[in-house]
Formats: C-alpha cells, sequence, structure tokens
C-alpha cells in the first residue's frame, strides 16, 4: 500500500518539477534537488526541469511513467474531452498558472485532487487556464541504480 502523499512546498524559483517530484517520491525538496544537483545548477535553476530528466530521476528510483499530451502527436489533433480522467496513482501535471504567471507543474492524486506546489488553495484541476500534458507516475520497483 502507498503511503499517502505529503504536500512539498516550492521554497526556490523554478522548483515546482523538484516539488512534484519530492510528493511522488517521499522526498524533501532538498534531497531531490541535491539528486538532480547537476542539472539543477546548470540550467534548472534558471529554466526549470524537463520532461527528460523527470523521466531518468523517476526510473532511477524505481517508478515507471506514462505522459499524454494535449496535442496528440503523429497528427497534432488535440484530444478530445481533455483533460482526460485521473488514470495513475499519482501524476504530474503541466499546465499554465496565473499564479505564479507561466508554465508550472503540480501534482494530481489518483482522485483527482490537485497539489500545486507554488498554491496550497489549489485543489481542482479546472482552477488552471489549460492543461498541456498529464504524466501518470507507478512505482514499479525499489531504487534501480545508483548514481555517484
Amino acid at each position: 500500500m502507498q503511503k499517502p502523499t505529503k504536500y512539498v512546498k516550492a521554497t526556490l524559483t523554478n522548483s515546482c518539477v523538484p516539488a512534484c517530484l519530492a510528493m511522488v517520491t517521499g522526498k524533501t525538496l532538498t534531497r531531490v534537488i541535491k539528486e538532480i544537483y547537476e542539472h539543477w545548477e546548470n540550467e534548472g535553476r534558471y529554466s526549470g526541469i524537463e520532461d527528460n530528466i523527470v523521466d531518468q530521476y523517476l526510473s532511477k528510483n524505481g517508478y515507471a511513467v506514462q505522459r499524454i499530451g494535449h496535442e496528440y502527436e503523429p497528427n497534432k489533433l488535440l484530444i478530445p474531452k481533455w483533460p482526460v480522467k485521473p488514470f495513475a496513482p499519482i501524476h504530474i501535471v503541466d499546465v499554465w498558472s496565473s499564479n505564479p504567471p507561466g508554465m508550472h507543474a503540480v501534482v494530481m492524486l489518483k482522485d483527482g485532487t490537485i497539489y500545486d506546489p507554488s498554491n496550497k488553495r489549489i485543489k481542482d484541476i479546472s482552477m488552471y487556464q489549460r492543461v498541456f500534458g498529464i504524466t501518470g507516475v507507478w512505482k514499479v520497483t525499489d531504487k534501480i541504480f545508483d548514481v555517484k
């Protein structure tokens, strides 16, 4: 049985994705940033964390992901009835936020509850201007490998 997800606040500029990773993995924001330190120092703290770093980090920690974007790729068609309902035990959702303004990442639980690392009052996906993508996350195994 999965432990209840604990809310993690994004206390640094551009730290919404590391805060989401902390909520998914049950770690602290400080610990996640330490574990992605090289990427965080070189690029992340200036422009945020890219999907490939999210995927590698989650894979390293024993998670599998399924990412669904609003725009279905080979044909560039918008998926109808968007956003899709929760489909995994936990999700990381890419949204357009007005507070803070711009691209932002939040956690969505399997019941649809939102944990926004920058705005604890938001609890529903409909409170965002736009949802760009939803990444379902499943714990599949223990930590896979160590990176020194």
